[in-house]
């Protein structure tokens, strides 16, 4: 072996030497950063937990509705919206339906809430066969409106369309 070769390993082995340090560091620096996180997260007495009990026990006292077009005609579902929030109504989606299909309009009722529901009809107008239940909870509204092609029939629509003649 010559001088070269000699020179040339004890480089590699600086090399990977100090390398092996490097890395070594920056191990102790992560573990030490776990270390301090998990100290806070456990010793912080300022802690909020959550029970998802209360807060479903605990929703908003407004009625929370989406409303939404089953029938094609344009702009019917904001007309609706409009109304129901004039009166109250938190309306937090507008749109359409799966399909422009709907022959009856009806409501999905996804709480079992009496007040909401009470409110509801007392706005609406609506006959209790025009609400159907829904086998799913959706975490943002209380019911869902679905205009359907006999809108024109319905006790309120008159209501709603003179508002709408307003705007």
């Amino acid at each position: 072996m010559n001088k070269n070769d000699s020179s040339k390993n004890s480089k590699e082995s600086l090399q990977k030497w100090l390398f092996n340090i490097v890395i070594f560091s920056i191990a102790i620096v992560i573990i030490g950063f776990m270390i301090s996180t998990s100290e806070r997260i456990l010793t912080n007495e300022e802690k909020i937990e959550l029970n998802r009990s209360e807060m479903v026990d605990h929703q908003y006292n407004t009625v929370m509705i989406e409303v939404l077009n089953g029938c094609g005609v344009p702009g019917l579902a904001n007309k609706y919206s409009n109304y129901l929030r004039q009166q109250g109504i938190d309306v937090v989606y507008v749109g359409n339906a799966e399909s422009m299909d709907y022959d009856s309009t009806h409501v999905i009722r996804r709480v079992d809430d009496e007040e909401k529901y009470e409110m509801l009809i007392d706005v609406m107008q609506f006959s209790e066969k025009r609400i159907r239940p829904s086998e799913t909870n959706a975490p943002y509204t209380d019911y869902s409106l679905i205009l359907g092609k006999d809108y024109p029939t319905l006790d309120i629509n008159k209501k709603i369309m003179k508002a709408g003649e307003k705007d």
